[in-house]
């Protein structure tokens, strides 16, 4: 199984890859993929260290196009975005064609 990952606007020239294909495995949360994101790209730690912890994170997280705040299970397929928060943390899901 396979993810989709996206480094949108600022954060893509920050960490040097605008988009990468992560092998997953069942059951694969979101805090597994920021973990080997990090991994491959160290850079990236930076700039999502607070992702899921407080309303300060510079970035948001987009799984097909919905913004999200916890730690959801990814599936085959998904296409999950790394993206600068434009205004605080809400950003609308549809501002991005994926």
């Amino acid at each position: 199984m396979k993810v989709r990952v996206k480094f949108m606007l600022w954060l893509r020239d920050r960490v040097s890859v605008s988009e990468t294909v992560v092998g997953i495995d069942s059951g694969f949360k979101l805090s597994d993929l920021l973990e080997i994101s990090v991994n491959m790209i160290p850079s990236l730690r930076d700039h999502i260290s607070g992702v899921f912890k407080n309303m300060e994170s510079r970035v948001s997280v987009l799984v097909n196009g919905v913004n999200v705040y916890s730690n959801v299970e990814l599936k085959d397929g998904d296409i999950v975005v790394f993206i600068q928060c434009l205004v605080g943390r809400v950003l609308g899901s549809t501002a991005y064609n994926m």
